[in-house]
């Protein structure tokens, strides 16, 4: 047969934000030990069943300068502090997030940016004609990289 169309993968982007009162006490965190944990959601009508079983979604913590890809574990001097973690589902994203010591205030007011990447071929990630990347290497990327070769904007 005749060969079809290079495919044009769509890579979708978006920040979205939590505040105090999105946050619900869970009572296991993710951090062993953890005396308080809190999850919160946010829907994404674009995290479909194709996504999760063959393409990537990336979540970035934004903080002031910067971003951290969750997971993330929070240390000061050599302990656990926190554990932040995403969830991906059909439909939607959560976080997680945990305390390694008792703690009654939920995490507050937070912003994450989420990367969502249609389409695996045998575990590479590829936008247009650019380099295909496996999850991996995109996880091993800054932010500011994983941008730059997805050719989005940050």
């Amino acid at each position: 047969g005749a060969k079809g169309d290079p495919g044009n993968m769509t890579i979708i982007a978006g920040n979205f934000s939590f505040g105090s009162s999105n946050w619900v006490v869970v009572n296991a965190g993710p951090v062993q030990g953890t005396s308080y944990g809190f999850r919160a959601e946010h829907p994404v009508a674009e995290i479909t069943r194709s996504i999760l079983d063959g393409g990537a979604v990336l979540v970035y913590h934004l903080v002031s300068g910067g971003s951290r890809l969750l997971p993330y574990t929070g240390m000061n001097n050599g302990e656990i502090t926190y554990s932040m973690l995403s969830d991906v589902s059909v439909g939607k994203i959560a976080v997680n997030v945990g305390y390694a010591s008792a703690r009654t205030a939920t995490p507050g007011n937070q912003s994450f940016r989420a990367i969502i990447i249609p389409g695996a071929v045998s575990g590479r990630m590829q936008a247009g004609n650019r380099t295909a990347y496996s999850i991996d290497q995109l996880r091993s990327m800054s932010y500011r990289e994983v941008c730059a070769v997805l050719g989005i904007a940050q």
